[in-house]
């Protein structure tokens, strides 16, 4: 896959969050016509991680989460409490 990699530190708390796309057959094929996929991990914490998959819906694409529902601001929020410790 192709796509890019951030990993945020704050003491010794660290989110990393992947994004990445299939461009060539060799990297496989997206699930369920996903047109993208996503990771967010905290180092320590794995139950606190999600998957995203960008999906259509209507005329613009959304982030899904794979366990159920709608990526939004508010998914990121969340995230960056865990981040923070808050």
């Amino acid at each position: 896959m192709a796509g890019s990699l951030i990993r945020i530190g704050y003491g010794v708390r660290r989110m990393t969050v992947e994004a990445g796309w299939t461009r060539m057959p060799s990297h496989g094929f997206m699930r369920s016509g996903a047109l993208a996929a996503a990771r967010i991990t905290h180092f320590g914490m794995p139950k606190a991680g999600d998957e995203l998959m960008l999906i259509r819906a209507g005329e613009a694409p959304v982030w899904s989460s794979i366990g159920g529902g709608l990526f939004d601001t508010d998914g990121l929020r969340r995230h960056f409490a865990v981040f923070l410790g808050a």
